[in-house]
């Protein structure tokens, strides 16, 4: 089986055993505290922050084809530098390895097909 279905298959597991609220706490309030300054309420990136650090549109199905759930998870636990510049501060100290699988699976959710 491919890597990427067998990955896909343990996060949607993994977040099917986590309501959106209650024991994890409520993925869109993760969102929305952590997330949305840069990545917008919408996924777009389209915000002050997202537009300084090149924030990437995730509603674009295309860009989204490109993500994996592996280096989603690395670069939300462990943040993200491109070309020696911080784009994304790492969460490892504030959010759970199952808070960054439910987040990932709520950023899936903005894709829009074109």
């Amino acid at each position: 089986m491919n890597k990427s279905i067998t990955v896909l298959i343990a996060v949607l597991f993994i977040f099917a055993q986590y309501p959106l609220s209650g024991e994890m706490g409520d993925v869109t309030l993760i969102w929305s505290k952590n997330c949305q300054k840069c990545h917008g309420k919408d996924g777009r990136g389209n915000t002050k922050a997202g537009k300084m650090a090149k924030a990437k549109d995730f509603t674009d199905a295309d860009y989204q084809d490109t993500l994996n759930e592996e280096d989603m998870h690395k670069n939300v636990k462990e943040g993200m530098i491109v070309d020696g510049k911080k784009k994304m501060k790492p969460y490892a100290d504030k959010l759970t390895d199952e808070e960054i699988t439910a987040l990932i699976c709520f950023i899936r959710e903005f894709r829009k097909e074109g």
